[in-house]
């Protein structure tokens, strides 16, 4: 765990290198067999979400879409920039943002993005979320065709760090 800042803070680190946190992300991963759970949402110590082992977080509120920021020290994840991708081609709206963890259980509904999938979340601590399979199998499907792609490449934050 981390301030929600040490992305801007301490350059000289290699943040958003999904592969040098391997081993973390394997031993997250066998705490959640552990606790019999099939994932885990990491977030700083401020309370400030960061992502899961393998995968981007997305929150929906209605019609719109909300990632943590990546300047925060996280991977930009190129499944969730497919997923804003489709969600602008769709006419709604994405956000980056310092995302506090409490948000989340205020979400409409919550995606695990990663490796070309969007995949909705059904729980988290208890409370449950809605998800529209035809949703889910629509952008999988604009993402794996390709639709999304040349969009994606031109996704990132826009305005100021918060």
């Amino acid at each position: 765990m981390h301030e929600s800042l040490v992305g801007t803070a301490q350059q000289r680190l290699l943040h958003g290198a999904k592969t040098l946190s391997y081993a973390f992300n394997c031993a997250v991963h066998r705490e959640c067999d552990r606790r019999g759970v099939d994932d885990a949402i990491l977030f700083t110590e401020d309370g400030c979400t960061l992502e899961c082992p393998n995968s981007s977080i997305v929150v929906r509120y209605g019609d719109t879409l909300i990632t943590p920021d990546p300047r925060i020290g996280i991977l930009h994840g190129t499944s969730q920039r497919e997923l804003f991708a489709w969600a602008l081609q769709e006419g709604q709206h994405t956000y980056y943002k310092k995302l506090p963890f409490a948000e989340l259980r205020e979400a409409d509904r919550l995606y695990m993005v990663h490796g070309g999938w969007v995949i909705p979340v059904n729980e988290l601590d208890g409370q449950t979320y809605d998800y529209d399979s035809t949703e889910i199998e629509t952008v999988n499907t604009a993402i794996h065709t390709g639709r999304t792609h040349d969009d994606a490449l031109a996704i990132g934050p826009s305005s100021d760090y918060e």
